[in-house]
């Protein structure tokens, strides 16, 4: 799977976390993808004991600037069209440019 779309960070990251199967109730593999990313770019990662991941970046320069908090879901609703065979816990999602919009086959 490769969009090509810029900006080019935002979508291999986009890409990547749509290969990992995530239904509701099952969320850890996309959850350790955020800890190794956040990780990786040397933010300070937590879990809490439900498996919330929480992650902090430093606002350099920003120390007495108001907090920003931005909150998302791990997981997806996993549905599909009746004709298509999808297997939610171990198929990536297909995704694919389709003129100005990016769509999911299925």
């Amino acid at each position: 799977m490769k969009l090509n779309l810029k900006p080019e960070l935002l979508w291999k990251y986009f890409e990547e976390i749509s290969s990992i199967p995530r239904c509701s109730k099952h969320e850890e593999k996309v959850a350790e993808y955020v800890v190794n990313v956040a990780k990786k770019l040397g933010h300070e990662v937590m879990r809490d004991d439900v498996g919330n991941v929480i992650v902090r970046k430093k606002a350099t320069a920003y120390e007495n600037a108001p907090m920003v908090t931005l909150q998302a879901h791990l997981d997806m609703v996993c549905e599909k069209n009746r004709d298509v065979e999808h297997d939610f816990e171990k198929d990536p999602i297909d995704v694919y440019v389709d003129g100005d919009m990016v769509k999911a086959r299925g």
